[in-house]
């Protein structure tokens, strides 16, 4: 199953369809710190995607971003 990591509070309804479709870990759960190795995508609002993080992504095909813009995220 798609395992999906959702960095940064939103509105409830986001996750729960995601819930239906993906394994979802949340930002309130200790284990999201361990996405760029588990992620297969990943949903962020504000927090900073550097390029040290980057760099440690092993399976990820997805990085989102949720809102406007993408300068948080090292491209």
């Amino acid at each position: 199953m798609t395992k999906i990591f959702v960095l940064d509070q939103m509105h409830p309804k986001g996750p729960e369809l995601l819930k239906q479709h993906a394994d979802v870990v949340m930002w309130d759960d200790p284990a999201k710190d361990s996405w760029p190795e588990e992620a297969d995508a990943v949903l962020v609002r504000q927090s900073p995607i550097p390029s040290e993080t980057v760099a440690r992504i092993r399976k990820a095909r997805i990085v989102s971003k949720h809102g406007i813009g993408c300068d948080a995220i090292d491209l």
